[in-house]
C-alpha cells in the first residue's frame, strides 16, 4: 500500500479469510484484529502500516475503539516501541473530525475557563450505592460501598452540548437555538471517541456518583424530577451544584466508561472503571443520573442503568473526565 492509501474492514476480514484467519463475527473488530499478527507473520512494521490504513479508512467509533484495545495489548508487549504509542495518539486524526488541539490545549469550547474542572484529590472517600430502606433504592445499587480514590481526578462541569460536540463532528445536526443543551443521541462509542479526541476520558460510575454528592461521603439522596415532559434545558440554565458541577441529575442520562454489572458487589474499591469483560462490540456500557423522561426515584445519585454501547438514545448524553490537576490560582 501506498503513503496515504486506506484499507477498509471488509477488505481486510476478505483477505485474512484467505488466509484461513478469519474471526468470530461477535467478535467484531477486535476480534479481527486479534488474527493480524499470524497475518503478517509477526512484522509488526508491516501490522503497524495496515492499522494506519484501517485508521484513515473508517470514521467509526466503535471500530477505532477495537482498534485502540488492539493497540493498547500490543503495547504491553512491546512497551518501549514509540510507533505503536504514536498510532494510539493519531487515531482521532481523520478529515471527518474537527482540527487537532488549540494553542491554549484544548478542543473543546470553554474547557479551558477558570472553573470548567471540578477536582478531587487522591485519597478522597466516598459511599457509592443506596441502602435497601431509601427511598427509590433497588438492588441495582447495592451494595452500599466505600470508594478510596487512587488518583486525584477532575469532572467537567457540564455535559458536553451540542456545540461543543459539532466542533468535533462538523457534520452534526441538531435543531436552532440548542447550541447549550446537552449532546444526545451519540453512541457509547461516540462519547469514548469525543473524549480522546478532547484529550479527556469519560467518568468512571465511582468518579461520576462521587462528584455528584459534591464529594461529601453522607450525602442526601433527594429524589428529584427530571426538568419536564418537552425535553432537555440548556446547560446553561442549571444552578450549579456545591462543587460547581450542573445537570448531575435529571437532565440527561450520562454515559461511564464502566461495563455494566447488575449490582455494585464487582465495582472496583479504588475509584477506578469495571473493566470490559469480553471482546463483544456491543456489550452494555452504565450510564447514570437520569433524564427529562425519568421517574423521580431515577434522579438520584445512586441510580444506575446500563444499555448497548452501539445505541443512541435522545435522552443520554455524558460528560468528560481527566486525570486531575487542581486549577492554579
Amino acid at each position: 500500500m501506498s503513503r496515504g492509501e486506506t484499507l477498509s474492514w471488509e477488505d481486510l476480514r476478505h483477505s485474512l479469510r484467505e488466509r484461513r484467519l478469519d474471526a468470530d463475527p461477535r467478535d467484531g473488530g477486535v476480534g479481527l484484529l486479534s488474527r493480524l499478527p499470524a497475518y503478517v507473520d509477526g512484522d509488526l512494521d508491516r501490522e503497524l502500516h495496515l492499522i494506519t490504513c484501517l485508521v484513515r479508512g473508517t470514521d467509526d467509533s466503535s471500530l477505532l475503539w477495537s482498534i485502540d484495545l488492539h493497540l493498547a495489548s500490543r503495547l504491553r508487549e512491546y512497551p518501549a516501541h514509540p510507533e505503536l504509542r504514536r498510532a494510539r495518539e493519531q487515531l482521532c486524526l481523520h478529515e471527518a473530525f474537527g482540527p487537532s488541539l488549540g494553542a491554549d490545549g484544548f478542543r473543546v469550547e470553554g474547557a479551558a475557563e477558570r472553573g470548567y474542572w471540578c477536582h478531587y484529590e487522591a485519597g478522597s472517600r466516598g459511599l457509592l450505592g443506596s441502602d435497601p430502606n431509601e427511598p427509590g433504592s433497588d438492588e441495582r445499587e447495592w451494595p452500599r460501598r466505600e470508594i478510596v480514590f487512587a488518583g486525584a481526578f477532575d469532572i467537567a462541569r457540564d455535559v458536553v452540548t451540542n456545540q461543543q460536540y459539532s466542533a468535533f463532528r462538523p457534520d452534526w445536526r441538531y435543531a436552532a437555538g440548542r447550541d447549550h443543551h446537552p449532546v444526545v443521541g451519540v453512541k457509547w462509542y461516540d462519547a469514548w471517541l469525543f473524549c480522546r479526541w478532547a484529550g479527556a476520558r469519560l467518568p468512571s460510575e465511582a468518579e461520576w456518583e462521587h462528584a455528584c454528592r459534591a464529594g461529601e461521603a453522607e450525602s442526601d439522596q433527594t429524589e428529584r424530577a427530571g426538568p419536564g415532559p418537552r425535553g432537555t434545558i440548556a446547560v446553561t440554565e442549571l444552578p450549579p451544584d456545591r462543587q460547581r458541577a450542573r445537570g448531575m441529575l435529571g437532565n440527561v442520562w450520562q454515559w461511564c466508561m464502566d461495563s455494566w454489572s447488575e449490582n455494585l458487589a464487582d465495582l472496583p474499591s479504588d475509584g477506578t472503571p469495571r473493566a470490559t469483560p469480553t471482546m463483544s462490540p456491543n456489550h452494555d456500557r452504565a450510564r447514570r443520573g437520569g433524564s427529562w423522561v425519568s421517574r423521580p426515584s431515577r434522579c438520584r445519585a445512586a441510580a444506575r442503568e446500563g444499555d448497548s454501547a452501539d445505541r443512541g438514545l435522545p435522552f443520554v448524553g455524558f460528560r468528560m473526565a481527566r486525570s486531575g490537576r487542581p486549577e492554579r490560582e
